[in-house]
């Protein structure tokens, strides 16, 4: 049967504005998905607050060990003109902490590199890679397998802490104090190219409550560092049994880890009041080399460095970052792209990235806190002089081209920053200053860099007087 409808005009123009109206929200909201898709990074670039009010940790400095040590490179130690290009703040990048070991047990081959690193103002540690031959069990040197106490020492721990304070000794006859002792570099390696012994924690907490009480008896109080494991991951093993024992405790200032599987990602340990090191890390997986700003072919390049160097020290909340290491260790291709001065003597992208912190952010100085990720590619740390209301504030952007970035100050103060960039183009060289107004200034970050915007502090600028060629 045949059913007639009616409908009058205005109920069918009703209908169709309905239609027409929806059809027309979703083109655009499409057009607006588009837009937002394009330009996201735009819309949304968030303004990065640097906040004083939240102190993270205090900074320990940078450094790292000379590759030319012997026993890992006895042919390449480093010249007076590289020390002072390594570690002088007016003529160098201002690295603040030399590292050093007694390859057989005995001596110092390389006594003027730590003399002259100490006349430029860095400190030395003395990284224990276990006991000479004659203190261990037999065997424990040449395949690194551990003893019956769980370590290689056969004397008792009270022998070895006599001999490291030896060590000491010998140092200081020699113009140089030992600052911070790492009481055994990665405890759980099987590694006989260092003679490095295996320790358990318990073991290093017993030997740590012999050589602590040794050395202040000596006169010496240098602050000890424990863990040092690699991978990084391990390190908690090692200090763990320490740290939660009072009496080990007590001598204890230092964490640490060594960060191989580069670039690692950081973990925030509970140190329970210890500073915490990255004390060792490179690429040392990579096959070639590549002195540049970016990654080629999967070798890594100054950018990945320093993303490393910010993880770091925002989200692990290290106190010191140590590089292996800071010449060319020329022994028969290990470690091809690790160094910051390479095999030419030329000063790769590395060492200028690095020193967009080291350079600047100094000892004794607090992280604070900041927007870490204001904006896709861009990431952002922070750093105050509590005594003089001087501000460091390091920006990384990964992406391959120039973005703007609004930055806001809470807490501190300053009428201008002046930026230092490092990238494709440019080795930390200094830039026009920033006004600064309502606390707040707005920069171009370059493709591919690393900016470090300086207010208030007394550093002369960029490194001067290099007597290295510098790598573009």
């Amino acid at each position: 049967m045949a059913v007639t409808v009616s409908i009058s005009k205005s109920t069918l123009k009703k209908g169709l504005m309905r239609i027409f109206n929806r059809k027309l929200n979703t083109l655009f909201l499409s057009v607006l998905a588009v837009l937002f898709h394009t330009h996201s990074s735009k819309v949304f670039a968030q303004t990065a607050t640097i906040n004083a009010g939240t102190v993270k940790q205090t900074i320990d400095g940078f450094g790292g060990p000379n590759g030319g040590i012997p026993s890992w490179d006895p042919g390449n130690s480093l010249t007076n003109a590289q020390v002072d290009t390594l570690f002088s703040q007016s003529g160098g990048i201002g690295l603040t902490i030399y590292r050093t070991n007694s390859p057989d047990g005995t001596t110092f081959p390389d006594l003027a590199v730590m003399q002259r690193a100490v006349a430029d103002g860095a400190q030395v540690e003395l990284s224990l890679s276990g006991p000479p031959d004659a203190m261990r069990y037999s065997g424990s040197f040449a395949d690194g397998t551990a003893g019956a106490s769980g370590s290689c020492v056969s004397a008792s721990y009270a022998t070895y802490a006599s001999f490291v304070v030896s060590l000491l000794q010998t140092l200081s006859a020699n113009g140089v104090t030992v600052s911070y002792i790492e009481v055994q570099t990665e405890p759980n390696t099987q590694n006989n190219t260092f003679g490095a012994c295996i320790f358990s924690g318990s073991a290093l907490d017993s030997f740590v409550q012999a050589l602590a009480p040794a050395l202040s008896a000596a006169g010496f109080t240098p602050k000890l560092s424990l863990g040092a494991a690699y991978p990084y991951a391990n390190s908690p093993s090692y200090f763990g049994t320490c740290i939660n024992d009072a009496a080990c405790a007590s001598y204890l200032s230092i964490v640490s880890g060594h960060g191989y599987g580069y670039p690692d990602s950081p973990v925030l340990y509970n140190a329970q009041g210890k500073h915490y090191w990255m004390s060792e890390t490179s690429p040392y997986e990579d096959t070639c080399f590549n002195a540049t700003m970016i990654d080629e072919s999967g070798c890594s390049g100054a950018l990945t460095m320093a993303q490393n160097i910010d993880a770091f020290l925002y989200t692990g909340q290290v106190s010191n970052y140590q590089w292996w290491e800071l010449n060319y260790l020329n022994n028969g291709g290990d470690c091809q792209n690790c160094e910051l001065i390479d095999q030419n003597n030329d000063l790769t992208k590395r060492y200028y990235a690095m020193g967009n912190w080291s350079e600047f952010v100094r000892p004794g100085q607090v992280e604070v806190d900041a927007t870490h990720n204001p904006q896709s590619g861009v990431t952002v740390t922070a750093f105050e002089n509590q005594s003089t209301g001087a501000f460091e504030i390091v920006a990384v952007n990964t992406n391959g081209s120039s973005v703007s970035q609004t930055f806001s100050l809470s807490g501190l103060s300053a009428s201008s920053v002046t930026p230092y960039v490092t990238d494709p183009n440019n080795n930390l060289a200094p830039q026009s200053a920033i006004s600064v107004s309502g606390n707040t200034f707005t920069a171009t970050l370059t493709g591919s860099s690393v900016t470090t915007f300086v207010a208030g502090g007394s550093n002369s600028g960029s490194p001067s007087h290099l007597t290295a060629t510098m790598v573009q």
